[in-house]
């Protein structure tokens, strides 16, 4: 069953999109409607489960740490080895996200690492665990994510994005920081008072350190997961092997992607595939029709592509 949002649901989402950690009151000036209201109407989409979780994106790649994708097809593997291994996954500390697809990759798990021999780590435990069940395998470091807001449930305009990349060297914070943003991650919408108590510092303080960790985007957005599923909407990624690549001409195909109103995450990778995009689609056609305009415009650039439907994600951020 899908649900059909209003203008008014619509326009609270696409604010609580931008900072789901503004106030009702300020919500409502922006959208024409009373405190009362707004909060009613976010209760009513939570308890729907249109609003599926709240979550702060950090750039991880300022503070030295690492996306790492890991893909997986498998044979023989019983519905209880199945059940098991997605409990293993969820259970690992490194582990950001989690999903199954049909299509290119039946399984795939993203990793978040602080160097290259933790991530080693991780991926040998799990081909020494689940190696005569694997297929094929494929691994691949994530050097800048672009990461768009959810516009193309709402007005089906083009989004707006965040990138989360860094530079040769790791920029450090004091333990005070690193504190306010753990806590951050754990609870997005942690009021002012109760972090301050948390960490040992008044809210002022508080208040102006997240102000000056936005500034200089070590915190990169506050915002929330939307339910696809319920608004009728299907997961999709595309796997795109580039040739005749120069700076310019990578440059020119992601500011095109960007263009895509479907368009939720672009990742510039290492390893087989280029880059990866995911789009949220309402039928295959549309899914096609957005390949197909990608081929005509680069047709030159593109050697291959590969595309997967995830139908389940069994963790998320």
């Amino acid at each position: 069953m899908t649900i059909k949002l209003d203008i008014k649901d619509k326009k609270i989402l696409q604010q609580l999109d931008k900072n789901s950690r503004q106030s009702f009151a300020k919500i409502g000036k922006k959208v024409g409607l009373s405190k009362n209201v707004v909060q009613y109407r976010v209760k009513e989409l939570e308890r729907k489960n249109v609003i599926q979780s709240y979550y702060t994106i950090i750039n991880v790649a300022k503070l030295g740490f690492t996306y790492t994708r890991v893909y997986f097809n498998f044979h023989s593997l019983t519905k209880e080895n199945y059940k098991q291994m997605v409990d293993d996954f969820k259970a690992m500390p490194n582990l950001n996200w989690l999903g199954a697809g049909e299509g290119e990759w039946e399984f795939a798990a993203v990793f978040l690492t602080k160097n290259i021999n933790e991530m080693s780590e991780i991926y040998r435990q799990i081909i020494d665990k689940y190696s005569k069940y694997i297929v094929d395998k494929d691994i691949s470091p994530a050097i800048r994510l672009h990461i768009f807001d959810q516009n193309y449930a709402y007005f089906g305009k083009e989004s707006s994005f965040v990138v989360v990349s860094g530079n040769s060297e790791i920029e450090k914070l004091d333990e005070k920081d690193l504190k306010i943003i753990e806590a951050l991650q754990q609870s997005p919408k942690i009021k002012i008072l109760e972090l301050s108590q948390k960490v040992h510092l008044t809210p002022k303080i508080v208040s102006s350190r997240i102000k000056r960790l936005i500034l200089e985007k070590f915190i990169l957005g506050f915002r929330y997961q939307l339910n696809h599923k319920i608004l009728g909407y299907d997961y999709c990624h595309i796997y795109f092997v580039l040739q005749n690549l120069t700076k310019q001409k990578r440059l020119h195909f992601i500011e095109y992607l960007k263009s895509i109103k479907n368009i939720f995450y672009i990742t510039e990778g290492l390893g087989k595939y280029d880059i990866e995009c995911e789009f949220m689609v309402q039928s295959q056609n549309e899914l096609h029709s957005i390949i197909s305009n990608i081929e005509d415009k680069f047709p030159d650039l593109i050697r291959t592509y590969k595309s997967a439907l995830i139908y389940e994600v069994y963790k998320a951020f």
